[in-house]
């Protein structure tokens, strides 16, 4: 990828972010929320599940939803056919977009990483962990976006999707049945690594978050080649 299109391309994204006051909401939403929370709430042992289960919601919707939005919308504007001129691929295009929503997203979770109590090195692996997931959602958010006709279908294909990933580990907190699939999805290991964030890293539930990430890889490969992007 050509180093001046890709920051042409990121340089754009990055301006559009801030124009979309929808896709602005939804990366300050949840922290906003975990640091009212944690200015409020009196009792201790509540304050330090309020990060996990704020960022373990964050990873499971923001990059999903934002990256799904983004590529519905250039899909309806049809953006690349103004740039085939320029020989931009849809790759190409991709990565721009990504990378921006990517760079935004660290910023979060390392405001949701200096949330946490406990030394540097807590803080350090609270962040890896919620590095780890960020790849799986984007990706998901990625498939979820090219299989949306326009921005209008994607919101009743990203919001089921997104509210299942992001809160299947809350709720098979109080139910036995749905953590036996849950523990399926990268969230749930997500969130179990940052309820055990003091011990050392399950290499299991790593694996899994991993295997997530690679399965919608693939599936991102087959929906991009029959569906992509038109230019």
């Amino acid at each position: 990828m050509k180093l001046n299109v890709f920051s042409a391309i990121a340089y754009k994204q990055f301006k559009d972010i801030f124009k979309n006051k929808t896709i602005l909401l939804q990366f300050l939403l949840f922290p906003l929320i975990a640091i009212l929370m944690l200015v409020v709430v009196p009792d201790e042992e509540i304050k330090s599940s309020i990060p996990i289960m704020f960022s373990t919601i964050f990873i499971g919707m923001t990059p999903l939803s934002c990256m799904a939005s983004i590529i519905a919308e250039e899909k309806e504007k049809n953006t690349l056919t103004a740039l085939k001129f320029a020989f931009v691929k849809s790759v190409e295009y991709l990565l721009g977009i990504g990378s921006v929503i990517f760079l935004a997203c660290l910023v979060i979770i390392l405001i949701f990483s200096l949330m946490t109590n406990g030394e540097i090195l807590v803080k350090v692996k609270f962040f890896i962990v919620l590095l780890l997931g960020l790849i799986p959602s984007m990706i998901l958010g990625s498939v979820l976006g090219i299989l949306s006709k326009n921005q209008m279908s994607v919101a009743s294909i990203v919001s089921p999707i997104s509210l299942i990933v992001s809160l299947l580990p809350l709720f098979s907190t109080f139910n036995e049945n749905i953590r036996m699939i849950s523990r399926f999805i990268y969230t749930q290991q997500i969130n179990d690594l940052l309820n055990n964030i003091n011990n050392k890293f399950e290499i299991e539930k790593v694996l899994i978050i991993m295997g997530n990430a690679f399965i919608f890889l693939i599936l991102f490969a087959v929906v991009y080649k029959k569906k992509g992007l038109k230019v």
